[in-house]
């Protein structure tokens, strides 16, 4: 699929994502508009991530790159186009801690829970819970065999916001 523009229709205002860089061959778009972060399959199976300005922010590439492979099990596993479940989020969890480490996706997730409201927290313990118990099926050579599966979209005349 080629893409020039991606439009944000959720929530009160429409708002456009605007392309950031390839990470790994896969187009990252930053908005403000969402909480953290997203992917988006096509039907096609190409797809792209985007990340959320207040992840920018934070400086801390540790966390930004754990949640990008977060992002890349949603990709590789479709769960876009499935309704939500906890359990895609405890094997993206998986995936980013065999990529970058158990403890920096412990690390990202009790940092996440500190600011979130009671319900999100919720999930959150569980989410910690489940990293902590659970044994990861997940290498990194598996996931980096996943991350080379991915298929990008095509990402037309793309003037990056870093080099506005």
């Amino acid at each position: 699929m080629e893409i020039h523009k991606i439009l944000i229709l959720g929530g009160e205002n429409p708002s456009l994502c605007c392309y950031c860089r390839d990470w790994n061959g896969i187009p990252v778009y930053i908005t403000d508009s969402i909480a953290d972060s997203r992917s988006a399959v096509y039907r096609d199976g190409t797809g792209f991530i985007i990340i959320s300005t207040s992840l920018l922010k934070l400086r801390n590439e540790k966390f930004l790159l754990n949640k990008l492979w977060h992002e890349v099990s949603h990709l590789f596993y479709k769960d876009v186009w499935k309704p939500w479940s906890i359990e895609h989020e405890y094997r993206a969890d998986m995936l980013a801690a065999a990529a970058t480490g158990k403890e920096l996706t412990l690390e990202r997730l009790y940092a996440a829970r500190r600011n979130a409201p009671p319900e999100s927290a919720a999930v959150l313990d569980k989410r910690i819970h489940h990293i902590k118990t659970a044994r990861n099926t997940f290498t990194k050579r598996s996931a980096l065999h996943i991350l080379s599966s991915i298929r990008p979209v095509t990402v037309l005349n793309h003037p990056t916001c870093l080099s506005r």
